[in-house]
């Protein structure tokens, strides 16, 4: 078996604060932020420069990524249970669910591509949005993303892509 290293990396430019709810099929949660933080864990060989990932590599890249979230209201784009609609320079959010709407600046908004604005589903879009990212730069080495996004620092999710190189 090779040898293989795990890179933890927590950068506090990556820390983002940003406004989201979350719509399910029986509630609405209310309008809430929360205080974003952001870890990213890369496993894999070492490189010809004896790194997993050169931080100075993965640190712009986690910067870039929140930085188009802060501050921002997130908004899935695929939840069947609300609808998204910009209208001149309002987004109208409808919900099904309960018969809310909303009208924000779009400027204040980030449409996502994802169901929920949970934590589940923000490490995802973060994550694949990181490993797309790091391919870009012909990164190689590395067999395993972890990308944790925590509301609270103790409460959150990890997402976990296994990269295969074969």
């Amino acid at each position: 078996m090779d040898d293989f290293w795990e890179l933890e990396i927590a950068d506090i430019k990556s820390l983002f604060s940003a406004t989201h709810f979350v719509v399910g099929s029986r509630y609405c949660e209310p309008i809430h932020g929360h205080d974003y933080n952001i870890r990213i864990m890369a496993e894999g060989s070492l490189n010809k420069g004896q790194m997993v990932i050169d931080f100075l590599d993965l640190k712009p890249i986690m910067r870039k990524i929140t930085n188009e979230l802060k501050g921002k209201i997130l908004l899935p784009t695929k939840n069947s249970l609300m609808e998204t609609e910009i209208v001149g320079n309002k987004c109208i959010v409808k919900i099904y669910s309960n018969n809310k709407e909303y009208a924000f600046p779009e400027k204040k908004v980030a449409l996502l591509p994802i169901k929920n604005t949970t934590v589940e589903e923000l490490a995802r879009y973060i994550g694949e949005k990181i490993f797309n990212e790091i391919e870009k730069i012909g990164v190689e080495n590395i067999t395993k993303l972890k990308v944790w996004i925590g509301e609270t620092k103790k409460q959150g999710s990890w997402y976990v892509k296994l990269i295969d190189k074969k």
